[in-house]
């Protein structure tokens, strides 16, 4: 948030040491603490929620429970101790006719503070609860002399609660700020915003959200504050998108004859048709390789959609320009996958295909960086195996990232360094709604493959309950008697304590084999097998050996077998729905119809009707959109090193016209 915020409107730079708003030794805690450092970080640091202190009440007024703001005349001060030999300090507040005595424990600080105070008015917050007629008690009550500068600040007013670390208090942080508002500090130059704001968002000025943010007049200004800054901060990061776009002018290795070559061959050597989604997308990838731009690409379409097919095809189109294309997945088991996919998909172009993970063999390895060293066209499919320091590419042309949410930015500019002006494509099976991928891809052109290839059988989605499961095992065993396969998938590895109600891997498998599916042959994956087992049991998981695999979402991504028609997900509830269709997507991959069995232990009607959403839709990007929805936007697994962590202030899906109108400014720049 502070890069958005700052690098767009370059704020105050000054140390937090070298000002009044806090003492040397504050400067130095808040720094090691909470990394603020700058007057614009402190500005940066903005609050998680607010406390309304503008009603002062009698303590009767107050419900039991409440949080309460009181004023009175501190009358005595008492020492003590607990029943449990703790130090107590107890200040007693006179409020007319009703006293409300102040406890502090193991504050015995508090004591001599509080004696300077007996006689005089003053002001508490804190939780009030009614211990006996007109008596009451707060805990660690905040307390200021009424009628103090200081108390504008923290009473009588909406009053900011701020993300907190050891050793920084909310009074500190509070006081902070509110001297450095008080104190007309520039909160940014020349008091107003760089850009053109949209009229119909009705966004605050820049210095005035910053103010408000802090200490808004009322919840709607707050409310208003916020959006604003969350539009400057979208704004700002496609700022940095912008200028980390590769530049320069390079020589394409495809010109228009090899493009045209590549779409015809692929229309008339592929063993299926192209959907029109993807002869669209597989257009604008090879026209991006044509200019004198590298290419910069997402390619995100729904499970089973053909993005690997584009991306083979660029391949060919790499080679038959003479330079290399490298492929890099997540795992080994999807890179090897990848591997097979791509040598079956190239053999009518006789295009070398090889593959580089972290348990290839010594030998093979060093034959895979010799002929890399050496420059020879080729595809290499591989992990991050492929970006370590010893790894050499002479002439590397196109870097192709899947599952691109799994991998970070660092990772993905490594790839792309490993060579000069190298075009890069990532692709990711994760449906993101569309307004939220131009933001948290900004830096990259998005093609959507939105169209699934004919003939797909709709896979049947149900949902049960705990009491339900025995019906499912025992409908399960008719489909494995047909010689066909199924997935039992734990959010699990082992069993926790802590989460006895979630099915664990290692329990359940041994408990199926034992139970349900006595005489099946059951066995597990999960992702602290080693590589060499992992391999091995999936690979007798797709030759017949095993009927059920119960496993870890390991098996979300890499693992195709069209023979598997029956996925059942243990403890759904505990899945977002944008994973639960991931996971479907494990089954319906044949001709033959496939089913998905969504086991809840949530029985509330709100849970089961949300795992209904995947019964009613099999369109992966509206599933996400209503995710999105319903469980906001969360971590949104992968996104978070993307975009979402520097906007914390986004709201989604309420802020999606933020985003849009973010985007529109954004690209008006770009065209500048």
């Amino acid at each position: 948030m502070i890069n958005c915020l700052t690098n767009a409107h370059a704020a105050p730079e000054t140390l937090l040491s070298e000002t009044r708003y806090v003492t040397k030794v504050q400067a130095r805690t808040f720094e090691k603490a909470l990394g603020i450092a700058t007057v614009a970080d402190l500005l940066a640091h903005c609050p998680r929620r607010y406390e309304d202190r503008s009603r002062v009440l009698s303590p009767c007024e107050w419900g039991d429970g409440e949080n309460a703001v009181i004023t009175g005349e501190a009358t005595a001060v008492r020492r003590g101790r607990s029943a449990t030999g703790k130090a107590i300090v107890t200040a007693s507040v006179l409020c007319d006719n009703e006293r409300v005595n102040l406890l502090y424990f193991g504050q015995r600080y508090v004591a001599a503070q509080f004696e300077r105070l007996i006689g005089e008015r003053i002001v508490a917050c804190g939780k009030l609860r009614k211990v006996a007629r007109a008596t009451y008690e707060m805990d660690d009550a905040e307390v200021e002399r009424a009628g103090t500068d200081a108390s504008s600040a923290l009473f009588g007013r909406i009053v900011p609660i701020y993300p907190l670390a050891a050793g920084v208090t909310q009074r500190a942080v509070r006081m902070a700020v509110w001297r450095m508002i008080q104190g007309g500090a520039p909160l940014c130059p020349g008091g107003a915003t760089r850009r053109e704001r949209p009229s119909q968002l009705d966004l605050m000025p820049l210095h005035e959200a910053l103010s408000e943010i802090h200490y808004p007049s009322s919840t709607e200004s707050a409310e208003k504050a916020r959006r604003s800054l969350s539009f400057e901060m979208i704004c700002g990061r496609n700022e940095e998108l912008l200028k980390a776009r590769p530049h320069g002018v390079r020589t394409p290795y495809v010109d228009g004859r090899i493009a045209s070559w590549v779409a015809s061959e692929t229309r008339s050597n592929l063993p299926f048709p192209l959907t029109r989604a993807q002869t669209r997308v597989l257009a604008e990838c090879l026209a991006d390789l044509t200019r004198e731009r590298p290419m910069n690409r997402l390619i995100q379409g729904d499970v089973g959609s053909g993005k690997t097919v584009v991306a083979a095809a660029l391949m060919l189109a790499a080679v038959r320009g003479g330079v290399q294309a490298a492929l890099m997945a997540p795992t080994d088991l999807l890179a090897k996958q990848h591997g097979e996919k791509l040598n079956s998909l190239l053999a009518p172009w006789s295009v070398p295909v090889t593959t580089l993970t972290g348990s290839t063999a010594p030998q093979a390895r060093a034959d895979v960086m010799r002929r890399l060293a050496l420059g020879e066209p080729l595809v290499v499919s591989g992990t991050v195996a492929l970006i370590q320091e010893r790894m050499q590419f002479a002439n590397l042309g196109l870097a192709i990232i899947d599952e691109q949410q799994r991998f970070g930015v660092e990772s993905r500019r490594a790839l792309r360094e490993k060579g000069t002006s190298v075009d890069l494509l990532v692709m990711t099976a994760t449906p993101i709604p569309r307004t939220l991928a131009l933001t948290l891809y900004g830096d990259l052109d998005v093609s959507t493959i939105d169209e699934l290839p004919p003939g797909r059988v709709p896979i049947k989605t149900h949902v049960r309950i705990n009491q339900d499961r025995e019906k499912v095992y025992s409908a399960l065993k008719t489909v494995l008697d047909r010689g066909e396969r199924a997935y039992v998938v734990c959010p699990l590895v082992d069993q926790d304590d802590d989460r006895a109600d979630m099915a664990a891997v290692l329990s359940l498998a041994e408990d199926l084999s034992n139970g349900y599916l006595r005489g099946y042959r059951v066995s597990y994956a999960h992702g602290r097998l080693h590589a060499r087992d992992l391999e091995k049991t999936v690979s007798d998981f797709r030759k017949g050996r095993i009927d059920v695999l119960v496993a870890s979402t390991i098996v979300e991504v890499g693992v195709d077998v069209p023979e598997a028609s029956v996925i059942i997900v243990e403890s759904a509830d505990r899945f977002g729905l944008s994973q639960l269709h991931q996971l479907r997507g494990r089954v319906g991959r044949s001709d033959r119809a496939g089913y998905c069995v969504l086991i809840s232990n949530n029985e509330s009607p709100r849970s089961v009707d949300r795992l209904r959403t995947l019964g009613r839709c099999s369109d992966g990007f509206k599933i996400a959109e209503e995710d999105l929805r319903l469980r906001g936007q969360g971590d949104l697994e992968g996104i978070r090193q993307s975009g979402v962590s520097a906007l914390p202030l986004l709201r989604l899906p309420d802020d999606i016209d933020l985003l849009c109108a973010a985007r529109l400014v954004f690209t008006a720049e770009r065209t500048q």
